[in-house]
């Protein structure tokens, strides 16, 4: 019997379970996240979520899962052929990862990030999740600035966690400031890590260019080594005879 169809039919109610926790932790907050809202949701009967979710402890592994795997692949996608020549490229990799992990991200992101204050399974799932998506951004990151650039820069070890800070910190001025203001603000962020690159970049160069400079050198000296072994092994061989 040919698994192929029930098995898209699987992974596709998976998906709407998880599409429909997500729409719901966004919308009521997780406090207020439940087993039936979800079934609800998703319009499922509570037979097909137990196939695939057996406790809401494991449903919310999956939107841990979810949310990291949602947010990495966009980043993965929009960059794909990205590689970082000038300012104008820093500054479009900047804005796009604030684009893809604000809004809807961001709002589940600050729901995820509350509740692990009080709940121990959240946030020892949501550690280990994060690690294991944060070496598919670094691996990214290194691809479109490359090894030279990533390999001698401590910039990107702080890149994620900075722009989480700095989101949650625009969710909240959000309400009591005005949007011009807002929008400055987030100006001044991408300024500010973009010269912050820029130098990361600049410092990169000169430590490859410094390294270019002493190979050359130490070739030259070998060179030079081998040329005066040379001279006086026929000053020897001139003298014996």
């Amino acid at each position: 019997m040919n698994d192929g169809p029930r098995q898209k039919r699987s992974t596709y109610t998976r998906q709407r379970i998880l599409q429909a926790g997500m729409e719901q932790l966004e919308k009521e907050g997780y406090s207020n996240l439940t087993v039936s809202k979800v079934v609800t949701k998703a319009g499922l009967s509570i037979g097909a979520y137990m196939h695939h979710f057996s406790s809401k402890e494991k449903l919310i592994i999956g939107l841990i899962e979810s949310f990291h795997k949602q947010r990495t692949e966009a980043l993965e996608e929009r960059f794909e052929a990205l590689r970082i020549r000038n300012r104008g490229d820093i500054m479009y990799f900047l804005r796009t990862i604030l684009e893809i992990q604000s809004g809807y991200l961001n709002n589940i992101s600050n729901e995820f990030f509350m509740a692990q204050r009080t709940d121990p399974v959240l946030r020892w799932h949501g550690r280990e999740v994060s690690l294991q998506n944060r070496k598919r951004s670094k691996d990214l990151y290194r691809k479109i600035f490359g090894p030279d650039v990533f390999d001698n820069s401590s910039i990107f070890e702080i890149l994620d966690d900075y722009t989480n800070i700095f989101l949650r910190s625009i969710s909240i001025i959000s309400v009591v400031r005005d949007p011009e203001e807002v929008e400055q603000k987030i100006g001044t962020w991408l300024d500010h890590f973009c010269d912050l690159i820029e130098q990361e970049i600049k410092a990169a160069n000169g430590n490859k260019d410094k390294q270019g400079e002493l190979t050359e050198r130490v070739a030259k000296t070998g060179k030079k080594s081998e040329s005066d072994k040379a001279r006086a092994a026929k000053r020897k061989k001139a003298a014996a005879k």
